[in-house]
């Protein structure tokens, strides 16, 4: 009947705004992931608009201690969600925060461990190398996650290990003309 009508709409417009991430056609992070739960925050405004209108029509025939309760609740609602929005956005602050929170979830994330690797910072570098280490054993595949322990272990004096994993780098991504660089060093 006409109750169903407004479900309808709100589960297909969520459903519609999904689309390009349900991988039905390639975007570029599915390379890396197939989890894209940030892409839900386009998709979420049509439910938020079915509870919103739920609210409105309940705030509308209340009466009494009901309205309050009504208001109350909404307030609630938008207290918690302002509380966790300001949380989370703090992963956000930069890039670092964000690959180590990352990386606290996921420890075993080859793409968070390089991308915190090549991420600047001072006196970072015996870290950045045992980043850099973890991405290639969690991802062997990746040649610049080989390329930059190359130039690593050039620096340190250890030119057999550069030279396997400039060599690695090479093999896996023949174009990569940082890797052909670092080979010939």
């Amino acid at each position: 009947g006409a109750w169903a009508r407004p479900f309808f709409v709100a589960w297909a417009c969520f459903c519609v705004a999904l689309l390009p991430v349900m991988g039905l056609t390639d975007v570029y992070f599915m390379k890396y992931s197939l989890v894209a739960d940030h892409y839900q925050h386009v998709a979420i405004i049509a439910v938020l608009a079915l509870v919103s209108a739920g609210w409105a029509a309940w705030h509308r025939a209340a009466r009494g201690g009901l309205r309050w309760a009504a208001v109350a609740l909404a307030t609630l609602a938008v207290g918690t969600l302002t509380h966790l929005t300001a949380r989370q956005s703090a992963l956000y602050e930069s890039a670092e925060t964000i690959y180590r929170a990352t990386l606290e979830l996921n420890p075993e994330c080859w793409l968070a461990h390089y991308n915190l690797a090549v991420e600047p910072g001072k006196g970072r570098e015996d870290e950045a190398f045992a980043l850099l280490q973890r991405a290639v054993r969690a991802e062997p595949g990746f040649a610049d996650a080989h390329n930059n322990p190359a130039l690593a272990l050039q620096e340190k004096g250890l030119d057999e290990e550069a030279f396997a994993h400039a060599q690695a780098a090479v093999r896996l991504k023949p174009d990569l003309a940082q890797a052909r660089v670092n080979l010939g060093q």
